[in-house]
C-alpha cells in the first residue's frame, strides 16, 4: 500500500494506532471495574499496579512496601482497601503536590494496615475537608468493612492516611461468640 497510495497507507497507519489505543483504553477501563484479582495476593498486586501507574503517568515517585505474607481472601476488602489506597494517592498528587508516595501494607496476628504516605505540602488538621466526597468515601469503605480511617499530618511534610481493619470479617465478628 506504500508503493500505490502513500497518502492512504499513512492513514491506515494511524487508523492502527488509534485502534490500539482503543483496545488498550477499553482495558484499562474494564480493568478499573474489578482492579483486585480474587486470590489472596491480588491486593498486593492491584497496589504495585497503582503505584507504577502513579510513576509512570503522574511524574511522582510510588513505592509498595509490603510483607510477602499478607493475603486477604476476601476479595470485597481488598477491593475497599485498593480503593482507599487509589483515592489517597490521588489526594496526594492532586491536593499535596506530592513528589513521593509510599504505601504500605502492615499485618499482625489480628489487624490489618494500609498506609499511604507523601512528601506533599501537608495540610491543617483543623480544616480537612469532612464534606469531601473522596474522604467520605474512604471513611465509608473503612467503616464497612469494621475499620477505622485516620489522616494525620507528615513529618517534616506531607499527609498520612491509615486505614486499620480487622482480619476478621466484621460480619463474623457480629455471629461471633467469644468465650473467655
Amino acid at each position: 500500500m506504500e508503493k500505490e497510495a502513500p497518502a492512504k497507507a499513512a492513514t491506515a497507519g494511524e487508523i492502527a494506532d488509534l485502534l490500539q489505543d482503543a483496545v488498550v483504553t477499553a482495558r484499562d477501563l474494564a480493568r478499573g471495574l474489578s482492579p483486585v484479582d480474587s486470590d489472596e495476593d491480588g491486593l498486593a498486586s492491584a497496589l504495585e499496579g497503582l503505584a507504577l501507574r502513579t510513576t509512570k503517568l503522574m511524574g511522582v515517585s510510588c513505592f509498595l512496601i509490603y510483607p510477602k505474607s499478607v493475603s486477604i481472601p476476601d476479595n470485597t476488602r481488598a477491593i475497599h482497601l485498593y480503593r482507599i489506597a487509589q483515592e489517597a494517592v490521588s489526594n496526594a498528587v492532586k491536593h499535596g503536590h506530592a513528589r513521593a508516595v509510599i504505601i504500605a501494607l502492615e499485618s499482625t496476628d489480628f489487624e490489618l494496615s494500609l498506609r499511604v504516605s507523601d512528601d506533599g505540602v501537608g495540610f491543617d488538621p483543623g480544616k480537612v475537608e469532612k464534606r469531601g466526597m473522596g474522604l467520605n468515601t474512604m471513611r465509608y469503605r473503612a467503616h464497612m468493612e469494621g475499620g477505622h480511617l485516620d489522616i494525620e499530618p507528615n513529618s517534616p511534610t506531607g499527609t498520612v492516611v491509615t486505614c486499620t481493619i480487622n482480619k476478621m470479617n466484621p460480619h463474623e465478628l457480629q455471629s461471633s461468640s467469644f468465650e473467655l
